[in-house]
Order: structure tokens, then sequence, then C-alpha cells
């Protein structure tokens, strides 16, 4: 029992580190995807690299956080873990933070919902509902449908969902 106990505690404090690491893991993560993103996509030329941190590294922070929710590690401890992430997205960006968060979790649900419906290609669903939030807040409009603007949806949703949809494994 003080062995499985000791096992626990571990795992407890990985998720912690884990949690207080994970706004500026979605920073470096958002940094090192501008340049090539931005390469690849004519649309995105004119936005500036500050929205660009911005909005993809709340893009980041989201997925992860949404996993954190499914992982049925308890009520208290889950609060535990969101409260640390909200207090460095807080300390972060103190007037946008967890707006951004807010925001992008109402527009999350709402694509996963409709693409759910449209019977979107499942595989997908996650990725193209943040992508979508991050392309309207990117382009500050909604994507129009164009073959360029649907690409850009998947790649970066694809991109962000593939790096934080585990950030949780131990």
């Amino acid at each position: 029992m003080k062995f499985l106990r000791g096992l626990l505690s571990r795992k407890d404090d990985q998720l912690r580190r884990k949690a207080e690491r994970l706004v500026s893991s979605a920073r470096v993560n958002a940094t090192s995807l501008f340049a090539p993103t931005i390469d690849q996509h004519a649309l995105l030329r004119n936005v500036k690299t500050e929205r660009w941190d911005f909005v993809v590294t709340i893009a980041g922070v989201f997925i992860a956080t949404t996993r954190l929710w499914n992982l049925k590690i308890g009520d208290q401890r889950e609060q535990e873990l969101t409260d640390i992430i909200m207090r460095s997205l807080a300390h972060w960006n103190p007037n946008n933070g967890i707006p951004g968060i807010e925001d992008c979790k109402a527009t999350f649900e709402r694509n996963f919902d409709a693409f759910t419906r449209a019977q979107h290609e499942p595989r997908f669903i996650t990725s193209d509902s943040v992508g979508w939030w991050v392309v309207c807040n990117l382009l500050m409009r909604a994507p129009e449908g164009s073959e360029e603007e649907r690409k850009l949806v998947r790649i970066i949703g694809t991109a962000i969902t593939r790096t934080f949809f585990s950030w949780w494994s131990v």
C-alpha cells in the first residue's frame, strides 16, 4: 500500500509540473509554428507575431486543459491543476488570457457540435474545431470556405491538437 501511495504521489507531482509548464510550453509551440505556417499560407502574411503568439498559445492551453478534464482524476485534483493553469494564464496575459480560453472553449463547443451533426470526418472534429477558432482570430473574420482557408484550419488545428492532446501522459 505504501508503494502504491508513493507511485500515485509521483504521478500527481508530474501532473502538477505539467500544469505549471503548460502555458510556457504552449508559447514555445506557438513561436515554433509561426514561420513555417506563415511561409506556406499567404493569407496569414499580415498577421502580427504578437497576435499569432496569443491565439496559438491559447488554443494549445485549451486543448491540454480539455484533456485534463477527461482524465477522471477527481474533482478536487482537477480543480487544483486547472487553478494552476489559470493562474499561469493570468500571469502571462492578465487582460486576455482567461477571456481567451473562455472564448476558445465557447467557439470550440459550438463547432464541435455543428461538425458532429454535419457528420464531419470524425478524426478531424477536434482539430478542425480548434483550428476554426484559431483562423477566425488570426484573420479577424470567419473563414469563408475557400480551399486555402479549409487547409489552414486543418493544418493549424492538427498541429495544435497533436502537440497537446496527450500533454498529461506520464
